[in-house]
């Protein structure tokens, strides 16, 4: 966790000038970020524009600060929204076009939302809301504690931020750590733009209550839509890395984004899926790879590096069992059967074309709602 026990070391790393107590970072713009341990404050560029002005439709000259609780050293997650700013203002971003604590029109009073960050494009319209975390010791990550809540619930911050500005186009969970003396910042990006094509393909064949974020009315609604819709689709690339400024998503990955594992991701019990659905270029599933899987390829071409890994196919890995699929229109006890041997079944249209996968949990989780809510007498 970056605290203000190693937040000098934090700030050299990220190239910030030392003169005494004070740590400043200048801009290509002139813009400038200072952080001043005697006062225990962070000074970002600030707009000077009134709210009077700003609401009549003047331009602000800087970052709008609506509360200035994340401008001091009163808590850690004010340092991991200080890297999240300065490398938004890195990669280009106007420092005019970010906003600080945003206040949401509820009802008649200006209430905070309590987002840490939101990103505007075209000086109006929101392009991203970012949530910051903590990245603490396992028990106490604040960041992994609220992306599982994010998973399984529908009341969660980013959400609830999102009803509120339903004009954004992605939601950010972001952290950033200090581990074997490098600055590791992560983050969970979610798309929440509807894919039209996706919906009207599903819509065709036969799935007539899939719904997009455009008819979610609620928090609740927006949520399910990326859960049953979209199944709680993320990335954890697309934000700084090489993309610019403005330009959110990361279409194709490579090997340079290829990262050394940090002390921290050995010692974490990170596990996510254990298998992972295999397609072809048509979009058809083919198989399912999994974790021994690929260990074991990695075993049979014990000359593989990343130059030779070019040329191997993953179709070309020995595969142990493949999950059997579901079409779209499926029962309940067609999912079940299937599910009571493998972690999640795959589902397919009537053209074989791979929708997206129904996990153990997601099942068991609809079940027990559904028996909670029977009568007592049933």
């Amino acid at each position: 966790m970056i605290n203000i026990d190693c937040l000098k070391s934090v700030l050299e790393k990220e190239d910030f000038e030392n003169k005494g107590n004070k740590y400043k970072h200048v801009f290509e713009d002139g813009k400038k970020i200072e952080v001043d341990f005697s006062k225990k404050e962070i000074y970002y560029p600030e707009n000077t524009v009134s709210r009077e002005n700003l609401d009549a439709g003047e331009k602000a000259d800087g970052i709008i600060i609506n509360d200035h609780t994340t401008t001091n050293f009163s808590h850690p997650e004010n340092f991991v929204v200080l890297i999240c700013i300065f490398r938004l203002l890195k990669q280009g971003y106007r420092a005019q076009d970010i906003e600080l604590e945003p206040k949401w029109p509820l009802g008649r009073e200006a209430k905070s939302g309590k987002a840490d960050i939101l990103i505007k494009d075209n000086d109006t319209d929101a392009l991203l809301i970012i949530e910051c975390k903590t990245a603490q010791e396992e028990k106490k990550n604040e960041f992994e504690k609220e992306w599982s809540n994010m998973l399984r619930s529908s009341k969660n911050q980013l959400f609830s931020y999102f009803q509120q500005r339903p004009d954004a186009k992605y939601l950010c969970l972001y952290t950033a750590d200090y581990v074997d003396e490098k600055v590791l910042p992560e983050y969970y990006l979610i798309n929440v733009q509807d894919n039209d094509e996706y919906l009207k393909r599903c819509k065709t064949t036969g799935q007539k209550n899939i719904k997009g974020f455009k008819e979610a009315d609620t928090a609740k609604q927006k949520w399910e839509v990326w859960k049953q819709t979209y199944s709680s689709d993320f990335a954890t690339k697309g934000l700084f890395e090489d993309s610019m400024a403005y330009i959110i998503g990361k279409s194709k990955y490579t090997f340079e984004d290829l990262e050394p594992i940090s002390s921290a991701d050995i010692n974490k019990k990170f596990h996510k899926y254990a298998s992972i659905p295999m397609l072809n270029k048509a979009g058809e599933y083919v198989g399912t790879m999994t974790e021994g899987d690929i260990l074991w390829g990695i075993k049979k071409y014990t000359n593989l590096n990343l130059k030779e890994a070019e040329t191997i196919f993953i179709q070309d890995f020995p595969r142990k069992a493949d999950y059997e699929a579901v079409s779209a229109d499926a029962d309940m006890e067609d999912l079940l059967q299937k599910a009571m041997n493998q972690n999640f079944v795959p589902v397919v249209d009537d053209q074989k074309k791979f929708i997206g996968i129904v996990t153990r949990k997601s099942i068991m989780e609809y079940c027990y709602e559904k028996l909670k809510n029977l009568p007592e007498d049933y």
